[in-house]
């Protein structure tokens, strides 16, 4: 809007100054007129980190913005610069709540770096594996799947979010740890001014979808006879939130966020439909406190794990769930000194998958042998061969589990000239210390 008053009114002055010298011409060749123009000062304030190669959303904006499950990389789908997997909204997974796959620049999925407040949340146990379901067979189907995480350890609901930072050019020397892009979530900080709350529900089914389908596929997808074949979904959003200040330095927040998705699917030699389910929650309680000295503290604990239900085709009690998620504390200090800005932040995250399968043990039987029918095995989980032989699968395997454990220490030093009238730090010294991540192995 500045740039436009300022090119307007130069174009005016410009104007009014050829028109007079046209006249004096006209009226008087050696007569002459100088025209001065008025001093301008332009004053831009930095609204984010960068101006180059940086997308922020405020509250705002992401409040306004439609989205589908409510995570974080369904912000990012006017990024010109932020590719999404193909299955992205596919109509064959209307009942997935993992988020969506998104690349920068046609970098590797698994190379950005997800940040909320600050520090990564990156999940690095075998993030290019299904966690849940991808056009394929999920981890944990064969024997030999070890447990996976996706790209993010914590699968926060969007509506947490006070604003979000996406950094995809000309990125500045304090982030590491990617070579695609950086996404960096702020969680809302809790309000001094009064009590409020916050309830919501949304819900959506095949039922209040429209589904385009290839007509090649068509049958076999209404059949719902493979995981990643779903015309019958429903989904349940909840979520509730209360604000309360304790004083006029001191306010906290406690929020909670369900997602829940029941997909049927069926299992054709058995003639059975089964429930698969998906879950996500999010647990947060986020408190702050104003000191007189001008300080800062924040102190956040936020718990959000994430489950995947699937059965394996045609075998009776194959269920087995992908666990995921975990939590995370964090203390944030910010002190205002005469020579700068001092920022310090001290966290802990915990993330665990595992897969746990409703049976211990894996059995293979003969529900005919030889045109000989079991009595007791009554089910079938292969065609009839012509030798006169059904076999009849039963169970899983045993229960994996991977953790890893990071903590996070960092602290930043920022330092402002004198009469520099934008917003931004001109100086910047950073420690952090991020050790390796332990990861862990439990079979049981």
């Amino acid at each position: 809007m500045k740039k436009t008053l300022i090119a307007l009114a130069i174009g005016h002055a410009l104007t009014h100054a050829t028109y007079a010298n046209d006249t004096s011409t006209t009226q008087n060749p050696n007569t002459s007129y100088n025209v001065v123009l008025p001093d301008m000062f332009v004053t831009l304030d930095a609204p984010f980190s960068q101006q180059i190669g940086t997308q922020k959303l405020t509250g705002e904006q992401i409040a306004n913005r439609p989205t589908g499950n409510g995570n974080i990389t369904e912000l990012l789908k006017d990024n010109p610069s932020v590719q999404f997997d193909n299955l992205a909204d596919s109509s064959l997974l209307g009942g997935e709540l993992e988020p969506s796959r998104v690349s920068f620049y046609g970098e590797k999925y698994y190379n950005n770096n997800f940040m909320i407040d600050g520090l990564s949340n990156n999940n690095n146990i075998d993030p290019a594996s299904n966690n849940a379901i991808a056009g394929g067979l999920p981890t944990g189907y064969n024997a030999w799947d070890l447990p996976a995480g996706g790209e993010q350890s914590l699968w926060i609901d969007s509506s947490l979010i006070d604003n979000l930072e996406v950094f995809d050019s000309n990125i500045s020397a304090k982030y590491g740890d990617f070579t695609g892009g950086v996404i960096d979530a702020k969680i809302k900080n809790p309000s001094r001014e009064r009590t409020s709350g916050h309830i919501s529900y949304r819900t959506t089914s095949d039922k209040l979808s429209e589904f385009h389908i290839d007509p090649r596929i068509q049958d076999n997808f209404e059949s719902a006879s493979r995981l990643d074949y779903q015309p019958i979904f429903t989904k349940h959003f909840y979520s509730a939130s209360i604000n309360q200040p304790l004083s006029d330095k001191a306010s906290v927040l406690l929020s909670y966020n369900r997602q829940q998705s029941t997909i049927p699917t069926y299992q054709d030699q058995m003639a059975q439909w089964r429930d698969q389910e998906r879950l996500n929650e999010t647990y947060l309680l986020k408190g702050i406190y104003h000191a007189d000295n001008g300080d800062t503290w924040t102190a956040t604990a936020m718990y959000a794990p994430h489950s995947s239900k699937f059965f394996r085709r045609n075998i009776k009690d194959s269920g087995y769930t992908n666990q995921g998620g975990g939590y995370r504390f964090n203390i944030d200090h910010k002190h205002k000194a005469k020579f700068g800005d001092i920022s310090t932040k001290v966290a802990y995250q915990h993330d665990e998958n595992s897969i746990e399968n409703e049976a211990d043990h894996y059995y293979p039987w003969w529900h005919k042998n030889q045109n000989h029918t079991s009595k007791v095995i009554d089910w079938q989980s292969g065609a009839l061969t012509k030798a006169g032989n059904q076999t009849a699968l039963y169970g899983g395997l045993w229960q994996i589990c991977h953790r890893q454990k990071e903590p996070k220490r960092q602290a930043r030093l920022h330092l402002q000239t004198p009469n520099h009238r934008h917003h931004q730090p001109q100086n910047q010294c950073r420690l952090g210390i991020s050790p390796r991540t332990v990861g862990l192995s439990a079979f049981s």
